[in-house]
């Protein structure tokens, strides 16, 4: 399997599983992507096809650190127990991910 394919099957397993820890714990999840998010899809849009691999892997590789940070800290101080097992089930897929990316950004 190659990596694009690989990345987006375990995003969406992931989304999918905290989709269902936040309805079980009555949370509730954005709907739609925050302004941000929208910015960095802008990015990508706009980005010339001679630098589109540079800005996607450079967007890339400060989601995968801020995730990290937000799924390390989630694994120690979240109140709720199955979403604090979720971060920790989660970071080791998280950093591998970060490294293939820096890896394919780094060629």
């Amino acid at each position: 399997m190659n990596f694009a394919r690989e990345m987006i099957r375990d995003h969406q397993q992931a989304n999918q599983r905290l989709q269902s820890i936040a309805r079980s714990a009555g949370m509730m999840v954005p709907s739609q992507m925050l302004e941000t998010e929208r910015e960095k899809m802008s990015q990508l849009r706009d980005a010339d096809e001679d630098e589109i691999d540079e800005v996607y892997g450079r967007l890339q590789i400060a989601a995968h650190v801020a995730t990290i940070n937000l799924f390390e800290r989630c694994a120690q101080i979240c109140e709720n127990d199955e979403l604090k097992s979720f971060a920790r089930d989660t970071l080791p897929t998280l950093r591998e991910h970060h490294q293939d990316v820096q890896r394919i950004a780094n060629r």
